[in-house]
């Protein structure tokens, strides 16, 4: 069974700080770059996870850590997002979302809260 924490919905307490890992990007995060509604996007070789924000979790059985998407900063504007597998630190996706982006169209609903 899979879940999946928001941190504006709940957010459990789970060793989320690595430190810096050396990031691997898929094609798909690749492309991503190259085609984000903001430009193009300047990947970064590695992930600080002790100073970047943690937005989302996905968990499987209650105990895999599946997915953790994460919030860093990228320019003046924007913060970049980034999407990794962390056993592998495998970059699924990236995109940039404003710095003053409020999130209002949050479904709530497909997150957990326990």
């Amino acid at each position: 069974m899979n879940k999946l924490y928001h941190f504006q919905v709940y957010m459990p307490d789970l060793p989320l700080k690595f430190g810096k890992q050396r990031l691997n990007y898929s094609n798909h995060a690749l492309n991503a770059s190259r085609d984000d509604r903001y430009g193009y996007i300047q990947l970064p070789t590695s992930i600080d996870t002790n100073t970047a924000k943690v937005i989302e979790v996905e968990i499987v059985n209650n105990r895999f850590l599946s997915k953790v998407v994460y919030r860093v900063d990228y320019d003046n504007t924007h913060d970049l997002i980034v999407v990794v597998i962390p056993d592998r630190w495998f970059v699924k996706t990236v995109w940039l979302n404003r710095k003053d982006d409020k999130h209002q169209t949050l479904r709530r609903e497909k997150y957990a809260v326990a």
